[in-house]
């Protein structure tokens, strides 16, 4: 499942950018949305990949999230029909740390059961 769903946001990323991508949702651009969302998915797969979800293990899923969406973007930068876009970045990062947050919140919430 992780993989597909890296093959899905790759493929988005690198294929021709076709009409204004402007939308706006509640003052948020729905780009930015969607890369949150999608960054927040991959994230909580990463996590899901592992046996135990420790605290190093949900890290390395961060870091390696993080990096993957800087990845993308620096692909997009060489791109003729794609632009580099510093707050994709941003916006990778927070639904990055979205997953994290939710991972902590469930975890707490399992140990005081």
């Amino acid at each position: 499942m992780l993989g597909a769903c890296l093959c899905i946001i790759t493929f988005a990323a690198v294929k021709p950018q076709v009409g204004n991508s402007s939308e706006v949702i509640f003052w948020i651009g729905l780009d930015k949305i969607k890369h949150f969302l999608a960054f927040a998915f991959v994230t909580t797969l990463a996590i899901g990949s592992f046996r135990k979800a420790t605290a190093y293990s949900v890290a390395f899923a961060a870091l390696w999230s993080m990096l993957f969406g800087v990845a993308l973007e620096g692909i997009q930068f060489l791109l003729p029909s794609r632009t580099f876009n510093p707050l994709d970045i941003s916006s990778n990062a927070v639904g990055t740390l979205a997953a994290i947050m939710a991972w902590w919140l469930f975890r707490r919430i399992e140990d005081r059961k």
